[in-house]
């Protein structure tokens, strides 16, 4: 009798250790630039998976120097990096799906953070979003205007 308790309690355990092992949240992440700083220029947006190391060392880069690498040097030097481009008169969002690669490469770096870095807004601009942080839903709202990196919980989703 008691093998029969033990052994759904040792799957349970299992089962736990294993989802705790997986890495952080997978989110859908949209990203929005407000249209009015589209209207005279085009908007870089970086996403990079970062673990406290990485989170660290982004902190303490000057965003010009950031900005200053090549595309090659900023993807060698962060993997995982997802690059956007919003081009100058656009108003389309730029999804990242739960789904897509990057999450996978940022799980198996144990990225705890997404880090927001940006170009051609009227300064370089950089936000971190928490993925241990509760959000409530599975889609993040990424706004981009020329006050700041703002993230919402899409909870209509």
């Amino acid at each position: 009798m008691k093998r029969h308790v033990l052994v759904p309690c040792l799957v349970a355990v299992a089962s736990a250790l294993v989802g705790c092992s997986s890495g952080p949240k997978k989110y859908n992440l949209i990203v929005h630039v407000d249209p009015q700083l589209l209207q005279t220029s085009s908007v870089n947006v970086d996403l990079i998976g970062a673990n406290d190391s990485v989170t660290k060392q982004i902190d303490n880069q000057e965003l010009s120097e950031y900005w200053d690498l090549t595309v090659e040097a900023r993807r060698a030097r962060y993997t995982g990096l997802r690059e956007l481009h919003f081009p100058r008169g656009s108003t389309d969002d730029l999804e990242i799906r739960r789904g897509d690669a990057s999450w996978k490469t940022w799980r198996k770096q144990k990225a705890s953070n997404v880090m927001v870095l940006t170009e051609g807004t009227p300064t370089y601009l950089k936000e971190s979003i928490d993925l241990n942080e509760k959000w409530g839903s599975r889609t993040l709202i990424i706004n981009i205007d020329s006050s700041g990196i703002f993230v919402n919980a899409d909870v209509g989703q």
